[in-house]
């Protein structure tokens, strides 16, 4: 099986000197769905950022086949979705629709074609019936499955979804699982929620102080009790 993401050796630090990643390297499958856990400050989501580009830090990325420079940006934002931790940092237009046609008019597409994605995007997440919203009038379920939705009708291979299943009450976190469970993209999901981890993903990987520390399938790396309370995640 081919390999959706190379990462080697990937360092940043932001502008105020703090370190966010120290030497990272993964390596994720084509259709493996990856739990990236890890205590506050491990520097998860600051590694998401850097899958389109977001974020340049200092290494070797490769997503598809395609190393992440420049000249290969714009491609690569087409290919990995980024879904972040809050839902309302995606959704800033005056209806669901609206949100999630936004992406695809800026790929050049037209308006049939536009709104066939974005049909069959509502459609996948099942919210069909809300594309006329208001974001601010969705529940925090609803509106996270419309910022999952505009990543979606970009028909991307990738998703690097930031703790998708934070804030939900434990109905609405089984249904957002079944619904990421029945995607077929490569999925990347930085998360505390290890129940999920457990029941979605096909492998595992710690992430602290900036890089990975260690990988495997999920039953076995959560159930290293020492390994976790070394890493504060128990």
């Amino acid at each position: 099986m081919s390999a959706a993401l190379r990462v080697d050796n990937l360092h940043y630090r932001y502008p105020d000197g703090q370190v966010a990643l120290s030497g990272l390297s993964l390596e994720v499958a084509e259709g493996e769905t990856l739990g990236l856990v890890g205590p506050n400050g491990a520097g998860k989501s600051t590694f998401l950022l850097h899958l389109n580009g977001l974020l340049r830090g200092q290494g070797a990325l490769e997503v598809c086949g395609l190393p992440l420079t420049g000249k290969n940006l714009q491609q690569i934002r087409r290919l990995v979705g980024l879904v972040f931790e809050d839902p309302q940092d995606q959704l800033f237009m005056p209806t669901v629709f609206d949100d999630v046609a936004f992406g695809v008019l800026n790929l050049g597409l037209g308006a049939a074609e536009t709104r066939e994605r974005v049909e069959r995007a509502l459609e996948a997440v099942r919210i069909s019936d809300l594309g006329e919203r208001a974001p601010h009038r969705l529940s925090l379920g609803q509106r996270k499955r419309a910022a999952l939705a505009t990543v979606l009708a970009l028909d991307c291979e990738i998703l690097a979804l930031d703790d998708p299943t934070g804030g939900l009450d434990p109905a609405g976190r089984e249904e957002f699982l079944r619904l990421l469970a029945g995607l077929p993209q490569t999925k990347l999901i930085a998360t505390h929620d290890l129940g999920m981890v457990r029941s979605l993903c096909s492998r595992a990987a710690l992430m602290d102080g900036g890089r990975i520390v260690a990988v495997g399938p999920p039953e076995e790396l959560l159930s290293a009790l020492g390994l976790l309370k070394a890493h504060r995640l128990a």
